[in-house]
């Protein structure tokens, strides 16, 4: 089944590439990403790294774009690290499909310095926690559909 996205919505990050939104939120361009500091600030310094073509999900990404989004979002951590000596530490995501909260067309990855005491909740992970029973289905299905 397909990954649902919002429709009939401009894409943001297309508008972006096509320099018809403002430039004062990009950061960084090269020829396969473009680093943006989005309106909504999660915590002072958020960013977002986007493709240049556009993309909807990170399934469609081809290799090259791929690793150029990680080395991109590396890059731009170190550079808020250096311009913000307070971040004690980064939250990195990406959200695919509307179940997901993706609320642009055009896959993003988030780049988010956090600092002590920022109001995000804390995840855990439960490494601790009794396995589910489905786990050994799981890790089954995972194997056989892996690529």
């Amino acid at each position: 089944m397909p990954i649902t996205l919002a429709n009939g919505e401009t894409c943001q990050c297309c508008e972006l590439v096509a320099g018809r939104l403002p430039s004062v939120s990009e950061v960084r361009r090269n020829a396969l990403t473009i680093t943006c500091v989005i309106p909504r600030q999660h915590e002072v310094g958020h960013l977002i790294v986007f493709p240049v073509r556009h993309v909807s999900t990170l399934m469609e990404l081809t290799d090259e774009e791929t690793a150029a989004i990680a080395t991109e979002t590396r890059a731009m951590a170190g550079a808020l690290e250096r311009a913000y000596p307070e971040v004690g530490g980064f939250l990195i995501y990406q959200n695919n499909g509307t179940a997901s909260f993706q609320e642009v067309p055009h896959v993003h990855m988030h780049v988010v310095p956090r600092r002590e005491g920022s109001g995000w909740p804390r995840m855990r992970f439960g490494w601790s926690q009794p396995a589910v029973p489905e786990r050994a289905a799981l890790i089954a299905r995972l194997i056989e559909a892996r690529p």
